[in-house]
């Protein structure tokens, strides 16, 4: 009696020592090491692994097509800005061409952008902002600021295009309380007079951009940039010239256009 009871604990207590073994061994055919074991059998394994390399492969692809790249933009033109521009009162964003009580006339421009969008979706550029100065042409002193500007509306562009017409819609003045203001009028008014030289424009530029702004990116573009003042477009305005640069006439006399 007291062999077979002896003989059933040896079974058991070899039970229990084959145990951690046969776990090992289970473990084992696991894939990965037994610390990190993620499936349970090699027919697992052959399940899942194809499923995962399906599931990066397609998103490695969705991220080449929707990973953001930045638009190029090329200066294009610049013009008056009209009650009739794109069928709406430029007003509403600009305001007329007017006279402050310092006298500083504020001229509304658009500056049209051409914009090419590299990317595999549509765009939507939210917001633009700018800020332009009259490129300072001697050795030392600073460019002079001339306004602020920005959209009028969201700009869309479709997918991999080339040649957007985006219009920034830019106030124009040169403000008298400025210490550069002398140099800055002699300028405009030389460009604005028949047969002178072109106007040098500098622009700083931030782009809104729903689609990367949430990751901190807001892109900047700036350039210095070259066009003839548009003397007629401004006049028709019912603005002179003298008007807008605030010279005298002696001043005006004494310049060398």
């Amino acid at each position: 009696m007291y062999d077979r009871a002896s003989s059933t604990i040896s079974s058991s207590l070899d039970e229990e020592k084959a145990s951690p073994a046969k776990r090992s061994k289970r473990r084992r055919r696991c894939c990965g090491n037994g610390r990190y074991c993620w499936c349970f059998s090699k027919k697992c394994c052959l399940i899942f692994l194809p499923i995962l390399a399906v599931i990066l492969a397609g998103l490695g692809v969705t991220l080449y097509y929707v990973f953001p790249r930045i638009p190029q933009v090329e200066f294009e033109r610049v013009g008056v800005a009209k009650q009739d521009d794109q069928g709406n009162m430029v007003e509403q964003v600009l305001g007329s061409a007017s006279i402050n009580r310092d006298g500083v006339v504020t001229v509304p421009l658009v500056i049209h952008l051409n914009v090419t969008n590299p990317n595999y979706i549509p765009w939507t550029i939210h917001n633009v902002t700018v800020d332009g100065f009259l490129a300072n042409s001697t050795q030392g002193g600073s460019d002079f600021p001339v306004g602020t500007g920005g959209l009028r509306e969201p700009f869309k562009m479709p997918k991999r295009t080339s040649s957007n017409d985006m219009p920034i819609y830019f106030n124009f003045r040169l403000a008298t309380d400025n210490n550069n203001y002398l140099p800055a009028a002699e300028s405009v008014q030389r460009s604005c007079t028949a047969g002178g030289p072109d106007l040098r424009f500098k622009y700083k530029a931030k782009i809104i951009l729903h689609a990367i702004s949430w990751l901190g990116i807001k892109p900047t573009i700036s350039d210095t940039i070259s066009f003839a003042c548009p003397i007629s477009d401004i006049e028709s305005l019912g603005i002179n010239i003298s008007d807008l640069t605030g010279l005298k006439s002696q001043d005006i006399a004494g310049l060398n256009v």
